[in-house]
């Protein structure tokens, strides 16, 4: 599957198991005609990125994630060139959280044995 491919069905299925009609979540997202988010989920026609936020909210999907998803498939080279110049692009939010959570926790900054613990490859629990 292309990376185009992957984002409709993911659209599809997001639509699919939300409690909203089809019709209804264009109205939120805004969409004037419904029969376009047809087209989007099916592949047929790009998810407008003015309408991304609106139809990740819509959708309740994480704003980022959807942003992210769209750019990596209809503009890899422009996700590509923003990401290495912009490394916080490609942390989710649930590992901005983390960030957070770790500042806070005033364990900053890492002691020597600290840093290699992170490295140190996880062993998975039996």
């Amino acid at each position: 599957m292309t990376k185009k491919a992957d984002l409709a069905a993911f659209i599809a299925s997001r639509i699919d198991s939300s409690d909203m009609t089809q019709t209804e979540i264009a109205a939120v997202a805004g969409f004037e005609h419904p029969n376009f988010l047809s087209m989007i989920r099916s592949g047929r026609s790009r998810l407008p990125l003015g309408r991304t936020l609106a139809l990740a909210d819509a959708l309740e999907i994480p704003r980022d994630d959807l942003v992210r998803r769209c750019l990596d498939a209809y503009e890899p080279e422009l996700y590509a060139i923003l990401t290495s110049v912009f490394p916080g692009l490609s942390i989710t939010e649930e590992e901005m959280e983390i960030i957070r959570l770790v500042r806070a926790s005033k364990l900053l900054p890492p002691t020597p044995s600290a840093r290699r613990a992170l490295k140190r490859p996880s062993v998975p629990a039996p």
